[in-house]
């Protein structure tokens, strides 16, 4: 081969092939071939450059390092991990020394079980043991995940699985795993950043492993489950939605969806007792329940004194006022003697508290003197006992639009625009000529009362007229009480008030008078 022609492959490979841009090799062959005709037209015919064939260009492909080929094109991160050589990863000893956890959303679409309207594809958690790969816990819901979703699935890990005849009967095995976990490996999404997890794991003595950024094969054991899942159970299911848009062709996932969220729980639960934990597996050489039965002989699952301590440490945390009232959180009201004691040691104070979404029924409030956790009972036992926090904001969500349709609500609408309207009337009335409200002060102590209570004996003639009516100088008085008197007036103190004493005492002295001579006076 020329080293001309060498020359021009090597810089069509370096050019066109490999770029981000990923141009294939018939690109790359195109541009070379022009590179030659213009050569050629410089070279006189007997030295003519040869036409590169494909072959030749494959040949000068190959002998370039694959990791410098994925490098150019993907990244040096895709080089990497295609590249790389997976092992089993850490060796465990026995159950629970290594549980990985995480998310992902389920191929199927679920729907209302009262509606039948789709509700859309739930999400999954769960967790994995690293040494026998029994499934120690998972929590499904139509949230997006967060720490809740978290802290549901390890107190599913902790607690026995003593619900599981009672609720799905048709389940033939037992689900045996369960215990205090010792590592938690989980990755750098922020709900398991969270306080609160954090602070639970402390509480229960798990010790949490954050992997690398972007390295999903640190917790290669829990991917491959939930890959698995997917495509070995979900894909089977009516409404699946596959893992991929292109996969469905002319499947129509949205009016074969008939799944409720209480029968997939239940068609999971049954796979994964019954299928998956007796289903042979590869990496460990038997089913995951003999794995798990072989080591729990030698080291059995670790418990925590009492449920209402998983209760607590794995609760959702909040911050309440502690009132007269007891705590309000959900619109409920919780007291107990113990909570009136922490008042009665601490007055009105800002206390941190956890709740079981799954038990609405009672909350524990942290005594931060005793350095402990008290209960408070909720003063609606009726209703909240058993109740889960999801049920609970259904029902205020539902009471709340129920209300804001009812006849009740719009005549309560209706009373409060008509006492509104009553009110400006009444303030308006209360006005005096001159636009402002009349106000009136309280004595502050027995001598103004007494001073007041004088100056109404008074007699005061009216300071203005206040209609076309003579004046009271131009008319007779009136006798009101029937006994010759003349009629009492409040006296207003201002600028007439040495005038109005002055006539009150010329009627004391002229009250003995007839009464014609006591107008005549007047009149005078």
């Amino acid at each position: 081969m020329p080293e001309k022609l060498s020359e021009l492959i090597d810089q069509g490979i370096e050019k066109i092939y490999l770029t981000p841009q990923r141009e294939s090799a018939r690109e790359t062959l195109d541009w070379v071939q022009l590179q030659i005709e213009y050569e050629n037209r410089r070279r006189a015919p007997v030295d003519a450059l040869p036409p590169v064939s494909r072959r030749m260009l494959n040949r000068a492909l190959s002998r370039i390092d694959r990791y410098a080929v994925l490098k150019a094109r993907y990244g040096e991160r895709y080089a990497q991990e295609a590249t790389r050589i997976y092992g089993k990863g850490p060796a465990c000893t026995h159950p629970l020394e290594r549980v990985e956890v995480d998310h992902t959303p389920l191929d199927v679409q679920v729907v209302d079980s009262v509606t039948g309207l789709l509700l859309g594809r739930p999400w999954i958690t769960v967790m994995i043991d690293g040494y026998s790969r029994m499934i120690v816990g998972m929590h499904i819901s139509f949230r997006h995940p967060s720490v809740r979703s978290v802290l549901r699935c390890l107190k599913h890990a902790i607690l026995p699985k003593t619900y599981l005849k009672e609720r799905f009967p048709k389940i033939s095995g037992e689900w045996s795993a369960y215990g205090l976990i010792q590592e938690l490996v989980c990755d750098n999404g922020l709900e398991f950043h969270a306080q609160d997890l954090e602070a639970a794991c402390a509480e229960l003595g798990t010790h949490v492993i954050y992997c690398p950024t972007r390295s999903p094969q640190m917790k290669g054991r829990i991917e491959r489950f939930l890959k698995t899942l997917n495509y070995g159970f979900v894909h089977l299911q009516p409404g699946t939605t596959f893992a991929k848009y292109d996969k469905r062709h002319a499947y129509d996932s949205d009016s074969t969806a008939v799944l409720t969220l209480e029968a997939l729980l239940e068609i999971i639960h049954r796979w994964i007792v019954d299928v998956y934990s007796v289903t042979f597996h590869r990496g460990i050489q038997c089913t995951p329940k003999q794995k798990w039965d072989d080591g729990v002989r030698t080291f059995p699952p670790r418990l925590p004194p009492s449920a209402d301590i998983v209760n607590v440490y794995l609760g959702n945390s909040y911050k309440r006022r502690l009132t007269k009232n007891g705590i309000e959180v959900h619109s409920l009201q919780y007291a107990s003697p113990a909570l009136q004691d922490l008042r009665r040691r601490c007055g009105d104070i800002d206390v941190c508290i956890r709740t079981d979404p799954d038990n609405l029924g009672s909350i524990f409030v942290f005594d931060e003197e005793a350095q402990r956790y008290i209960e408070a009972k909720s003063t609606s036992p009726e209703y909240a006992e058993g109740i889960t926090a999801e049920q609970h904001r259904s029902m205020l969500s539902k009471a709340r639009s129920d209300y804001a349709s009812s006849p009740v609500r719009l005549g309560l609408l209706a009373a409060k625009a008509a006492l509104r309207v009553d009110t400006a009337q009444i303030m308006e009335a209360g006005r005096s000529p001159r636009g402002k409200p009349k106000r009136a002060k309280a004595p502050k102590t027995d001598r103004e009362l007494m001073v007041q209570l004088e100056e109404t004996r008074q007699i005061q003639l009216p300071l203005e007229p206040e209609s076309d009516e003579p004046s009271h100088e131009d008319r007779p008085p009136e006798d009101v009480n029937g006994d010759g008197e003349v009629p009492l007036f409040p006296v207003r103190r201002g600028a007439g008030f040495a005038q109005a004493s002055e006539i009150a005492m010329r009627s004391d002295q002229s009250s003995d008078r007839p009464r014609a001579e006591f107008g005549q006076e007047r009149a005078r």
